[in-house]
């Protein structure tokens, strides 16, 4: 598929979406690694076919917070702030042990939808686990500037409860 292609199957799969649901996620598979031109006419054209949220995924697992917290606005550039209904949104895979990492600079560059998971259990080396970032903006809430509504003394109340210590 050239890049033309690509775009065109773009705006048409968002459209689609939008004919039967209210809110349509697009991710833009292997963001990190994406040149950033061509991922700023992905975004634009998702954006103008209806989608309400956009992701530039990390799914390799390749880059470095640096990267990725600098990656992100300029992936959003080409419309960013003119459509602020738009959700940004992160998802950051583990295989270089960066997934917190790039989450946190994603939220630093604008992100405000993380996907991660539950002790970063995820697809392959895993993704960012949902306890380290929520106890990580919680934490450092002056450094963020962000909020969650997780609470926090509720994250291991199952783990903890499901698990009884043998009798001695």
């Amino acid at each position: 598929m050239t890049r033309a292609q690509a775009l065109e199957a773009i705006g048409a799969r968002v459209r689609y979406g939008r004919q039967h649901v209210a809110e349509v996620e697009f991710s833009a598979e292997d963001a990190g690694r994406t040149d950033l031109d061509y991922l700023c006419q992905v975004c634009q054209t998702a954006v103008e076919a209806g989608a309400t949220i956009l992701n530039l995924p990390d799914t390799v697992g390749y880059a470095v917070p640096e990267e990725y917290g600098e990656n992100v606005p300029q992936g959003f550039a080409s419309f960013w702030p003119t459509s602020r209904g738009i959700t940004l949104s992160a998802h950051c895979h583990d295989d270089l042990g960066l997934a917190v990492a790039n989450s946190l600079a994603a939220v630093r560059a604008g992100v405000r939808q993380i996907e991660c998971t539950v002790n970063g259990i995820g697809e392959r080396a895993g993704n960012a686990a949902l306890e380290e970032i929520a106890v990580a903006l919680a934490v450092r809430k002056d450094s963020f500037g962000v909020t969650t509504n997780i609470k926090l003394d509720q994250l291991f109340q199952q783990a903890a409860c499901s698990r009884k210590l043998p009798e001695r």
